[in-house]
């Protein structure tokens, strides 16, 4: 079995979904610059680097899901996720049930915690 970090598998595991899965795109601050292979794989129209605003880049998202995509969003840290929780609550997880099941919002958030990284406490909640 191969040895690798937990950022080297994750970025494996885009680069296979998104070989497999044309509607699968990348979104997020840094995501093209940190990630040359899958930008140089799929393209600027798939990983793109998006300003540093959560809520609109979640936001970005719900609407591409609602579109048939398959968003991955990754927001660097779990405590910006409290800048996107509308986007998240009401409106990836209330409006299919809203709409009668017109639509389905297939979306991933990555979003890291933990100790020892040297970020200060606005990036961390340990």
């Amino acid at each position: 079995m191969q040895s690798m970090t937990s950022q080297q598998a994750l970025i494996a595991a885009l680069h296979r979904a998104m070989a497999a899965d044309e509607r699968v795109i990348f979104l997020g601050e840094g995501v093209a610059t940190k990630n040359p292979e899958l930008l140089a794989a799929f393209g600027a129209e798939r990983v793109r680097n998006t300003p540093l605003a959560e809520a609109s880049i979640v936001g970005c998202a719900v609407g591409a899901a609602a579109m048939g995509l398959r968003p991955v969003v990754d927001l660097l840290f779990s405590p910006f996720l409290m800048l996107a929780m509308d986007a998240l609550v009401n409106s990836a997880g209330k409006l299919g049930a809203l709409s009668g099941g017109q639509f389905e919002f297939p979306l991933v958030v990555l979003a890291q915690t933990g100790a020892g990284w040297s970020i200060g406490g606005q990036h961390n909640h340990n």
